[in-house]
């Protein structure tokens, strides 16, 4: 899971919760098989361009084994963006950010590098080196968010994305990473 805090329907907030990619980062040196993602990544917790950029960093050094896992991405918890002071916008426009966030990392993974502006984010150059592995290394939009899905798909985005798989209840998970 993309948080930064813990959530509800696993503890409290002040319950131990380590950032995802950083965490990726360490299973990817320590597991040669293991597929990495973070279920869901929240858009809004990274600039698109560095998000990109640190999904192919992952993939690279994994040796293809990393997807962006996106789709709800455009964050819920309030409690957590203005706890550590990110950006926490009204939710269409959380939305947009999505949207634009894929289509960034889309042209990111692609072999154009030149410039992307989008109404919230403009990058002068795309340039994406060394390039993913896998193309494009994504894994998003959630199934189960159906407004995020929609958004994607009506702008063209969604078709060049996989399923994301659907996980097990909290214990799973948590005997599922103990076994890693």
């Amino acid at each position: 899971m993309d948080h930064l805090f813990q959530i509800g329907i696993v503890g409290t907030s002040e319950q131990e919760m380590l950032e995802a990619y950083t965490t990726l980062g360490y299973l990817a040196a320590s597991t040669e098989r293991v597929e990495l993602l973070a279920l869901v990544t929240s858009a809004g917790y990274r600039e698109p361009g560095l998000l990109a950029k640190m999904v192919t960093t992952l993939d690279v050094l994994s040796e293809g084994r990393a997807a962006l896992g996106i789709g709800v991405g455009a964050g819920f918890n309030v409690a957590e963006a203005r706890g550590l002071g990110l950006p926490f916008p009204p939710v269409a426009e959380r939305f947009e950010r999505l949207e634009e966030t894929l289509r960034i990392c889309l042209q990111m993974w692609s072999d154009h590098e030149g410039p992307f502006n989008g109404r919230h984010y403009r990058l002068e150059r795309t340039l994406n080196s060394p390039a993913t592995l896998r193309r494009p290394p994504s894994a998003g939009p959630d199934r189960r968010v159906r407004r995020a899905e929609d958004t994607a798909a009506r702008r063209g985005v969604r078709q060049r994305l996989q399923p994301l798989p659907r996980t097990g209840p909290p214990a799973q998970a948590r005997r599922a990473a103990r076994a890693l």
